[in-house]
């Protein structure tokens, strides 16, 4: 099973990351209201201090916050940073161009610095036609970018 980092728990995020540690992944997950995470911290989960602390150590970090200064605060500012080599980043949060150029920007700089870090960055067009996906496949959890497998951990 995966080591998964969630970083926010909303209406949607909340759901999603029940549903990953229901199929049995470790998962730590990190929201700026921490109760929300109770329900999933009963199922297992590990609560984490910091955006950081959510994304060190896993395999996938996937972020789904509210707007930009959310993202930039708990992404930019602090959960990117703290990714392994091999891992990837997987962004489904409702934000601005301006701030996907912005968050590109820093992972192809983080790139540069931590050999075998995986980030896909698909254009904003394929964000908006629904061409960047996840889904959970033989147990393992997967991006995939124009119907083609960006990760998946057991390959």
């Amino acid at each position: 099973m995966a080591r998964i980092g969630w970083i926010g728990l909303g209406k949607m995020g909340e759901p999603m990351a029940r549903h990953l540690r229901a199929a049995g992944h470790d998962l730590t997950v990190w929201n700026r209201s921490a109760g929300k995470a109770d329900r999933l911290v009963a199922q297992g989960a590990t609560l984490a201090a910091t955006p950081a602390a959510a994304a060190m150590g896993a395999g996938v970090v996937f972020s789904m916050l509210a707007d930009d200064a959310a993202l930039r605060g708990a992404v930019l500012e602090g959960a990117l940073a703290a990714m392994l080599p091999g891992a990837v980043r997987v962004k489904a949060s409702t934000i601005s161009p301006a701030l996907s150029i912005e968050i590109a920007a820093a992972c192809a700089a983080l790139v540069a610095h931590i050999p075998g870090l995986k980030v896909a960055l698909p254009s904003l067009a394929c964000e908006a036609k629904g061409l960047l996906k996840t889904a959970i496949r033989n147990d393992n959890p997967v991006v995939i970018l124009h119907d083609k497998m960006m990760y998946n951990e057991k390959a």
